[in-house]
């Protein structure tokens, strides 16, 4: 008690906020709970007192039961100016309480969006758009104030907004931030990528609630000859200022529209008041029609002009295209990295409003793309495509890049698998890549349990799962088991199987499978972990031993840390007899069954690890054993025995 006395931070004392932390880290390390973020939070909470307790009561809960956050939310708070890795305290840094916006440049808009979204932070506040739309409010000056006062009412009083309009469109007025980008083209066979604005947009609610505000900044206005995409409801509302696009075989207008369409993006397309079901847009060989709402492009006709898309030049003698600014359209979320531009075809004696992409057309004629995860060649098509437009771009080793072009391509089944990923698969390209191609269409939850290896003969030889297979360093274990110890926290179920994560041989949970026991009575578990050099290597741990025992290469590694638990409930498997390779025929034959996938050894990458359990010197000691190998392994005293597969039992799933 008396240590925790030592502790209590008042915020105003000699005792510092780094201190603090210190402090709390010590108890963590005594407790052995320095990785348990939840037990340090908790333990923090009842240290403060004072002004500190008065702060911490204000924060908001997911702050306050998260020592991550809760620690950079003490340094923001109470850490002094000089401490580098801290944001400076509001109240002792006079620029901090005087941020000002005079819209000098871009980086000025950039600086103070970033220190709204600090002062949001520090202040448990990062997720109250009001809060900071009040605290961004007396800080405009000049122009930039003239700016603000110009905006709506809807910007004004939303952060999402108003960071949005900071960052894209200052210092445009709102008359001219409505009208469509002008992308500048200068090699008609080089990607051109779609504006800012548009690449904000990532939903129908994005897309609907910009036109909304664009149709009520063009009402403002009253001045029909600004070149805008305006909203409307219906055919019925097409404006006389719409811009005529084409003209049908009967001599009737057709205008260009653009709307939101499911998970693919904003399409361009066609209407006309004599055309019934609303806009048309273009897609998969196929036409869509009834769409509604959409907008329309209007304004003065003067301001366009149509250029002929160049052919390519196949001498460096012939004359080169000439550039142009051609006018944005659209965003598809297959080709997120190609501006949309519209243009007009000769069709069937008439003139038709489409869509056209930067670039060249042979790659054009790949457009959007969706993934529904149908079977698994539409899968391996998928990560095909995705490589191959990375290729194109010169992306191969950006997986950032891969992963904003492939998030949007799901639909489907394949969609709402997506989103039950979790946020580190669904944002690492590579994880994504890997769980597309060995995972789907599993679950998290199954995902997380060991796979199921049918064994038809054991004299066959039966390879990994695919899963384990993908493992080729520490770096790749280490990162699958952080993430299966994650969703396995999440399931909150214990009864589901799983290779556990654990640091010491004091955090194995009560919930671990027992598949062995000392001849003292105390109970063994199977463990593996990774070996450098060596492979995902399983052996056996316990609560009475130090780490984990690894047999490989005639020594069993003891000691090592962090490994690998099997958890679950027992009723989920049953032991089987292994037949050796020597038995003579026998009426009792060999029977089918689903073993454990264990591990994976470098030097036998062919050949599926199971769990096994022999007898041996008065142990039930857990170990290892290979299809179609005459001997299984164990650990023990420091050395590796081999022992013969008929004396061993084999784990295996019971349903």
């Amino acid at each position: 008690m008396d240590a925790e006395q030592d502790c209590l931070f008042t915020g105003t004392g000699d005792f510092t906020c780094h201190q603090f932390i210190r402090s709390v880290r010590e108890l963590a390390l005594k407790a052995q709970k320095q990785r348990d973020d939840d037990w340090m939070a908790d333990n923090a909470s009842i240290l403060f007192d004072g002004e500190a307790l008065k702060w911490f009561e204000s924060l908001d809960d997911d702050v306050q039961t998260d020592w991550k956050r809760l620690r950079r939310a003490l340094l923001a708070r109470f850490a002094q100016p000089a401490y580098e890795e801290a944001p400076p305290r509001p109240d002792q840094n006079p620029q901090h309480n005087s941020m000002e916006l005079k819209g000098e440049s871009e980086s000025e808009c950039q600086e103070f969006v970033s220190q709204i979204r600090k002062r949001a932070v520090a202040e448990g506040k990062e997720n109250d758009s009001e809060w900071m739309v009040r605290l961004a409010f007396p800080c405009f000056l000049g122009k930039a104030l003239k700016w603000h006062a110009s905006l709506s009412i809807d910007v004004q009083s939303s952060w999402r907004c108003l960071e949005r309009a900071i960052l894209l469109d200052f210092p445009h007025t709102p008359t001219s931030v409505i009208s469509p980008a002008r992308i500048q083209v200068n090699d008609w066979y080089s990607f051109v990528p779609p504006s800012s604005s548009l690449q904000s947009i990532r939903s129908h609610t994005d897309w609907i609630n910009q036109a909304r505000e664009r149709r009520k900044i063009y009402e403002l206005s009253n001045n029909k000859s600004i070149p805008c995409w305006l909203l409307i409801e219906s055919q019925k509302d097409i404006p006389n200022n719409a811009i005529r696009t084409g003209t049908d075989v009967s001599g009737n207008p057709l205008y260009s529209v653009r709307s939101w369409y499911k998970d693919v993006g904003l399409l361009v397309g066609k209407c006309g008041p004599h055309l019934s079901g609303g806009a048309y847009v273009a897609l998969n060989s196929e036409e869509i029609s009834k769409i509604y709402p959409f907008e329309i492009l209007v304004g003065d006709p003067s301001h366009f002009k149509w250029v002929a898309i160049p052919e390519k030049p196949k001498d460096e003698r012939a004359v080169a295209p000439s550039p142009f600014i051609g006018v944005e359209a659209g965003l598809e979320n297959g080709i997120r990295h190609r501006a949309t531009f519209i243009t007009q075809i000769w069709l069937d004696n008439s003139w038709q409003p489409g869509k056209v992409h930067s670039g060249d057309l042979a790659k054009n004629e790949r457009s959007a793309f969706v993934f529904t995860g149908k079977d698994k060649e539409e899968c391996r098509a998928f990560i095909r495509e995705i490589r191959l437009r990375a290729s194109e771009e010169g992306k191969d080793d950006d997986s950032s890049w891969k992963h904003r072009l492939a998030s949007p391509c799901f639909a489907g089944n394949a969609l709402e698998w997506h989103a039950s990923l979790p946020q580190d698969v669904r944002n690492s390209w590579h994880r994504l890549e890997k769980a597309v191609l060995v995972d789907y269409p599993l679950a998290p939850l199954q995902t997380i349990s060991p796979a199921r290896i049918f064994v038809e003969k054991w004299s066959i030889s039966v390879p990994p799962s695919a899963s384990l297979q993908h493992i080729n360093a520490r770096e790749d274990w280490i990162c699958q088991a952080t993430e299966r110890r994650r969703m396995y926290r999440e399931v909150k179920d214990n009864s589901t199987p799983c290779w556990l994560l654990v640091e010491t041989e004091k955090d194995i949970p009560e919930v671990a499978l027992i598949t062995g026991f000392e001849s003292s009575g105390e109970p063994l578990y199977s463990a593996r972990a990774w070996v450098d050099g060596k492979g995902l290597i399983v052996g056996k741990c316990g609560r009475h031993i130090s780490g984990a025992g690894l047999p490989i290469n005639s020594i069993e590694i003891q000691g090592v840390t962090p490994f690998e638990v099997l958890v679950g409930d027992p009723s989920h498997f049953y032991w089987v007899a292994v037949l050796s390779q020597t038995e003579k025929p026998n009426p009792i034959t060999h029977q089918p069954f689903a073993g454990v996938d264990a591990g994976v050894e470098m030097s036998n990458r062919h050949r599926a690890t199971f769990i096994s359990q022999f007898r041996h010197e008065g142990d039930l000691c857990p170990g290892k054993i290979h299809s179609t190998h005459p001997t299984g392994e164990i650990g023990k005293g420091g050395q590796e025995h081999w022992l013969e597969t008929h004396n061993a039992r084999l784990l295996a799933w019971a349903n």
